[in-house]
């Protein structure tokens, strides 16, 4: 169906309730995320689970953390999550109408192989990698920097990577969509494309063009044309007077 609209006028189609058949929707993400701001931290999460209220169901909340410094301390933004692929626009809690706002996952980077995707306790690698030089170690002190992810004169942690930038870029699309990762990545389009210079060049390179100064061609043939008649014309004339003259002399000798 094209539209949730369209989907709810065919489950209440009589006819097929009539004949006893079962229909349901399907969603390929059967929950969706959200974020909730200004919460204040008194509140714990059961307190927040209980007196929160809106249309759509809500399975979870979660109260996020923020960086003080060195370590995680909790924050006023809870993630919540509704049952079902869309978000309601607001949520009440304690008498007051709060605005629900799109939860985007975070690129998630392992400490130990520097890949993304997954932490360092779920690592599939055995090895260490340096995230500086990505040889098999824990650090080292070198300035020439490599990346193990994009192979760039940069660490694996720099957010200029440009895989950490793709990988961002698909959360915000799982995020918009409220897809899975797989779906997203099918849609992902690179924001900078090879520069059309390049292509231009490439092309360039495989092809072979014809002379552009043909008007000169052209000029340089009439002129040998030119030259080569002239003689032709002159030998024409020579035996001309030659015949006139054996001409002549035959009419006086009679």
């Amino acid at each position: 169906f094209d539209t949730e609209s369209n989907a709810e006028i065919f489950l209440a189609c009589k006819a097929f309730s009539e004949l006893e058949w079962r229909c349901q929707k399907t969603w390929e993400v059967g929950l969706s995320y959200g974020i909730v701001k200004n919460i204040e931290n008194e509140l714990t999460e059961e307190e927040i689970f209980k007196n929160i209220k809106c249309d759509i169901e809500i399975v979870s909340v979660k109260r996020l953390n923020r960086r003080d410094g060195d370590i995680w301390v909790p924050s006023d933004t809870v993630k919540v999550g509704f049952k079902g692929p869309s978000l309601p626009r607001y949520v009440y809690l304690l008498d007051l109408r709060i605005k629900v706002e799109k939860y985007i996952f975070p690129v998630t980077q392992c400490s130990r192989c520097w890949r993304f995707g997954h932490l360092n306790k779920f690592c599939p690698s055995n090895k260490i990698v340096c995230p500086k030089c990505t040889k098999n170690h824990a650090n080292c002190e070198t300035t020439s920097y490599l990346c193990s992810n994009c192979s760039g004169t940069h660490m694996a942690l720099d957010k200029d990577c440009s895989v950490y930038k793709k990988e961002k870029k698909i959360r915000e699309i799982m995020s918009e969509f409220n897809c899975s990762y797989r779906k997203a990545m099918s849609m992902f389009v690179p924001s900078s494309p090879p520069p059309l210079e390049s292509y231009n060049e490439s092309l360039t390179k495989q092809r072979v063009y014809a002379p552009v100064n043909e008007p000169d061609a052209f000029s340089y043939y009439d002129d040998n044309i030119h030259q080569e008649q002239e003689p032709c014309k002159a030998n024409a004339e020579s035996s001309t007077k030659q015949k006139k003259k054996e001409k002549e002399k035959a009419c006086s000798d009679s």
